[in-house]
């Protein structure tokens, strides 16, 4: 399948906590002068992925699995790839995980009004605290090249690709120009045991 210029792509990044789903959803906007394979741009998209979660995958529990990333494209209502992460597999640190409540969360600012990107990122490991329980500065620094990876377009021969908000309802998309990394943990309602994130 080709994907053409204009066409949005959703991205969900699976993962897999003690048997408890864990989803990040993006979407992704190509805009060029020539359509695209979709495994072609899903290669790359999957590449600028796999590289901004390794800047924080060093407090993400071994616990954690990175399973696929999947690509659907929403302009067409038709399936893209769906392939494994290019290099993570795990998490890296050994330490417990955190409770599955207690997200990071950076949040993408766009152009268009009352609109934002919220990505409430896989959870942590104990080790993320100091002894106060308190979330170490170090641990924060790490989400902020993460951020600047997902702002970056994303090239390919004929055109690029940017991350962004896609609204159904208004046939609307904006993409990223800037980014939060909020320094305390945020509870997404919808991460319970059970549930996707």
């Amino acid at each position: 399948m080709t994907i053409q210029s204009g066409d949005v792509i959703r991205v969900t990044c699976k993962m897999d906590l003690d048997d408890q789903d864990i989803r990040n959803v993006y979407h992704v906007k190509y805009d060029g002068s020539a359509a695209i394979e979709d495994e072609t741009f899903m290669f790359g998209v999957r590449a600028a992925l796999d590289a901004a979660y390794d800047y924080f995958d060093q407090h993400v529990p071994d616990a954690l699995t990175y399973m696929l990333i999947e690509g659907f494209n929403v302009t067409q209502d038709l399936p893209c790839t769906e392939e494994p992460w290019p290099n993570l597999t795990t998490g890296t640190n050994e330490g417990d995980p955190l409770p599955l409540q207690l997200a990071p969360l950076v949040v993408f600012g766009n152009d268009a009004p009352r609109s934002s990107g919220r990505k409430y990122l896989p959870p942590l490991s104990e080790s993320a605290l100091d002894t106060t329980g308190t979330i170490l500065s170090t641990v924060w620094d790490d989400f902020v090249p993460y951020a600047a990876k997902i702002l970056v377009d994303l090239v390919f021969d004929d055109g690029v690709g940017q991350f962004g908000v896609w609204s159904k309802k208004y046939e609307r998309f904006a993409p990223f120009v800037n980014a939060v990394v909020k320094t305390v943990f945020q509870t997404q309602r919808r991460r319970t045991l059970g549930k996707g994130s």
